[in-house]
């Protein structure tokens, strides 16, 4: 059987949870059959703008815990737990988008000192290099693009209604407006923050000029994931 905890790590210093408090919140928010103490934490290696954390109890049960980073945030659009749950939970009641069950949001900073959810543990692979060399044919390498492509139109074609996110944005038009105000934000925030490691982009003016002379018009809502690759989903 495959060892579920490679690509994880010992939990690293600035990201400790406390064990006990959480322990007993679990106990708490989860029946005697999903949940038994005591519980492993470990964190997934894989970089996440959002900490997250592989927990398993007594019983096997094995979850996934995020949470929103501790500190000074620089985007809190990035780190919007609350909002990552409220999605993955409508596409999992309401569409055919494989999507973990997530079990609930916690937004009492006292119990792991920022907001969290948990949800499912689902075993899969994460494949870190595109042309797929840990795949042995070309057959398996193209249905492994193929669902993914599958997944990515599944979510495009649910419907915003029926998941009932129809209050999930604001303004539900200028989408392509608002994307490069907000991340041409970013990306001055970042270079201003820190220039040695995240150098100014180079023609960023003529890049975004071009950009707004020639935007789309609006289209019908549809959710969008903000970074769908492969060694993202």
């Amino acid at each position: 059987m495959a060892d579920d905890t490679v690509g994880t790590t010992e939990v690293r210093e600035g990201m400790k949870l406390d064990h006990a408090k959480l322990t007993s919140f679990l106990a708490m928010q989860l029946n005697a059959n999903q949940f038994k103490a005591p519980i492993q934490i470990k964190q997934f290696k894989f970089g996440q703008s959002n900490p997250t954390y592989f927990i398993i109890d007594t019983n096997n049960n094995r979850f996934v815990l995020r949470k929103k980073p501790p500190g000074a945030l620089m985007s809190k659009t990035a780190h919007a737990v609350e909002r990552e749950f409220k999605v993955i939970n409508a596409l999992f009641q309401h569409s055919n988008v494989p999507v973990p069950r997530v079990y609930f949001l916690c937004q009492d900073n006292a119990i792991l000192g920022t907001p969290f959810y948990l949800m499912d543990f689902l075993k899969g692979r994460i494949f870190g290099d595109n042309a797929l060399p840990e795949l042995s044919s070309l057959s398996e390498r193209g249905d492994c693009y193929t669902a993914l492509m599958d997944t990515l139109a599944k979510l495009h074609t649910a419907s915003v209604s029926k998941l009932g996110l129809e209050d999930y944005s604001r303004n539900p038009t200028g989408f392509y407006s608002r994307q490069i105000s907000t991340m041409t934000a970013i990306t001055k925030s970042q270079h201003a923050s820190n220039p040695d490691k995240v150098p100014a982009i180079p023609r960023l003016d003529d890049m975004l000029a071009w950009f707004k002379r020639n935007m789309v018009a609006d289209e019908p809502a549809t959710i969008v994931h903000g970074d769908f690759k492969l060694d993202n989903v």
